[in-house]
C-alpha cells in the first residue's frame, strides 16, 4: 500500500519516506490517545449524571413497591425526599395532566423534551436513557410507569449536565489544538529523526561524489564519522571507511608502481638514448662501434622486458615473486658488460673496475647483470659528484666475490636491512638528505640474489663510503 502512495506522489528521497511513515505513525498514535481521551472523558462526563438518574429510579422503585405504606398524598412527597441532588422528578397521568413536578429552575416541558430528542447520542450513554439538546442545554429523562387505585402514573425523571457539555466542548477544542500542534510536532520530529539516522548515509554520499571528482591523491583521506551507536547504520559507516583504508593503500601502492617502473626503465632507457646518439655520430664510419652499439641496445631491450615481466604480475603486490632462466654462464662477461655500461652513462663520477676474475656461476645471466648494476647505480646515485665508484670481482675459495665500492654519504649500521625493504629509502628517515629514488631496486636486488644463493654483505661508514660485497657460488 505504500508502495501505490509512494508511486501516487513521486516519492523518491529515503528521508522523505521515513518522515512520512515517522509522521503517519505518529499521528496514528496521536489520534488513539485522543480517542481513548475522549472516550474517558465521556464516560466521566455522562456516567455520574446517568448513574444519579438511575440511583433515584431504584430509590423510587423501592417506595412505590411499599406504596401501600404511603398514603397517596405523601408518595410522591416521599420519593422527592431520595432523589439525588440534582434530579427532578415530574410525575404525569395518564391523559398527560402534571400531577407533582420538583422542577425549580423551569425545565422544558415534556412536549418539547420530545421534540428535542438526540437521535444520536454519545457512545457511552445508557440507551434506556433519553437525551435532548434544549437552549444548548443538555436533558436526560427516564421514566417509569404505576398504577395505583384505578389511576395509570408516569414519573419522570431529569437531570441535566450543560455546565460538564461546556467543559467537555472547551476541552475538544483545546485538544483539537493540541492535535494540530502534535502533528506539527510529528512532522518535524520524523524530519530530524530521519536526518539523524541516515546522516551517515548522505555522509557516505557526499564522500563518494567526492572521491569522483577530486584528485587522485586526496579523494581518500576523508573518513566517514562513525556514529557511537552500534547499529547498522556504524556497521555500514566502518565498512565503508575499511573499504576506504583499502583504496587508499591501492592507490599508494599504485603510484609507488607506476614511480617503480619509471625509476627502472629510466636507466636503460638513457644507455639506449647514449648509444643511438653514439651510432648517429661514429656508426657509419666504425663497424667495430656500431655492433658494439647495436648489441648494448640490444641487451638493454632485454632487460626492459625482464623488468616489464617481474613487474606486471601484480603491480601493487608486494609479494610477487621474480621469474628465472639458469643456466652456466661466464661471470667475467656480465661485470665487463655492467661496467661499461654504467662507465657510459654516467660521467660525473671516477670509475674503476679494479679486477675482474673468469668465473663460471649458475644462475639467469639477465638477473645477475640487473643485480650488479642496481649496486652500481645505488654507488653512483649516493656518492656525490666527483667521488670515486669502483667494481672488483675476485675468487676466493668455492666463491667469487664481486663488490661495489663507493665514497658516498654511507648508511647508518642499524639501516642495512631497511635499505632492502620494498618503497622504503633513507631519506624518509631523515638519514639522507640527497639522491632521487623510489626504494625498488635494492629491494628487486635482495629477490635476485636470494634466488641465487648469494649472500650481500655491507660494510659502511656515515659520510665516508659503503662497500657492497655479493658473495656468489661458484658454479659445480
Amino acid at each position: 500500500m505504500f508502495n501505490e502512495i509512494r508511486s501516487w506522489f513521486g516519492i523518491k528521497s529515503i528521508s522523505t519516506k521515513i518522515t512520512l511513515i515517522c509522521s503517519v505513525f505518529f499521528i496514528a498514535l496521536i489520534a488513539m490517545t485522543n480517542f481513548v481521551m475522549w472516550l474517558s472523558i465521556s464516560y466521566a462526563l455522562y456516567h455520574p449524571a446517568e448513574a444519579t438518574i438511575e440511583h433515584s429510579i431504584e430509590n423510587a422503585r423501592k417506595i412505590l413497591e411499599e406504596s401501600d405504606k404511603y398514603p397517596d398524598a405523601l408518595i410522591f412527597h416521599s420519593i422527592h425526599k431520595i432523589l439525588v441532588s440534582g434530579v427532578v422528578l415530574r410525575v404525569y397521568d395518564e391523559k398527560g395532566n402534571l400531577l407533582f413536578d420538583t422542577d425549580e429552575i423551569n425545565y422544558p416541558t415534556n412536549e418539547m423534551f420530545e421534540k428535542n430528542i438526540i437521535q444520536d447520542p454519545p457512545i457511552l450513554a445508557d440507551e434506556t436513557l433519553k437525551m435532548a439538546k434544549i437552549n444548548n442545554a443538555i436533558i436526560y429523562r427516564a421514566d417509569i410507569s404505576f398504577y395505583k387505585s384505578g389511576q395509570y402514573l408516569i414519573f419522570y425523571f431529569y437531570r441535566t449536565i450543560t455546565s460538564q457539555k461546556n467543559i467537555f466542548d472547551d476541552l475538544g477544542i483545546f485538544m483539537i489544538i493540541v492535535d494540530l500542534l502534535s502533528v506539527v510536532a510529528a512532522i518535524r520530529i520524523s524530519r530530524f529523526i530521519s536526518h539523524k539516522v541516515l546522516l551517515p548515509i548522505k555522509n557516505i554520499t557526499r564522500l563518494a561524489e567526492k572521491i569522483s571528482t577530486e584528485n587522485e591523491s586526496e579523494r581518500v583521506k576523508e573518513r566517514i564519522p562513525v556514529p557511537p551507536a552500534n547499529d547498522e547504520i556504524s556497521e555500514l559507516a566502518k565498512t565503508f571507511n575499511e573499504m576506504l583504508d583499502r583504496m587508499q593503500g591501492d592507490i599508494s601502492e599504485h603510484k609507488k608502481f607506476v614511480s617503480d617502473a619509471s625509476h627502472e626503465l629510466r636507466k636503460p632507457l638513457t644507455i639506449i638514448e647514449g648509444y643511438v646518439e653514439v651510432l648517429e655520430k661514429f656508426g657509419k664510419t666504425d663497424i667495430k662501434l656500431r655492433d658494439e652499439s647495436l648489441e648494448a641496445i640490444r641487451d638493454e631491450t632485454q632487460n626492459i622486458q625482464t623488468l616489464l615481466k617481474n613487474l606486471r604480475p601484480s603491480p601493487i603486490n608486494l609479494k610477487k615473486e621474480l621469474k628465472f632462466h639458469k643456466k652456466v654462464f661466464e661471470l667475467s662477461e656480465v661485470v665487463e658488460t655492467a661496467f661499461q655500461r654504467e662507465n657510459t652513462t654516467f660521467h660525473n663520477h671516477e670509475m674503476h673496475l679494479i679486477q675482474n676474475d673468469s668465473a663460471q656461476i649458475y644462475g639467469d645471466k639477465t638477473a645477475i647483470l640487473q643485480l650488479i648494476r642496481i649496486f652500481l647505480d645505488n654507488a653512483i646515485k649516493y656518492t656525490p659528484e666527483g667521488g670515486k665508484v669502483q667494481l672488483n670481482s675476485v675468487i676466493r675459495d668455492d666463491k667469487i666475490l664481486v663488490s661495489i665500492i663507493d665514497t658516498g654519504i654511507g648508511i647508518a649500521k642499524e639501516n642495512f636491512d631497511k635499505i632492502f625493504q620494498r618503497g622504503v629509502r633513507l631519506i624518509e628517515d631523515n638519514f639522507v638528505k640527497q639522491a632521487e629514488g623510489s626504494g625498488i631496486g635494492l629491494s628487486i636486488a635482495k629477490e635476485i640474489a636470494d634466488a641465487h644463493s648469494i649472500k650481500i654483505n655491507i660494510v659502511s661508514t656515515l659520510g665516508e663510503g659503503t662497500t657492497f660485497t655479493l658473495s656468489i657460488p661458484l658454479a659445480k
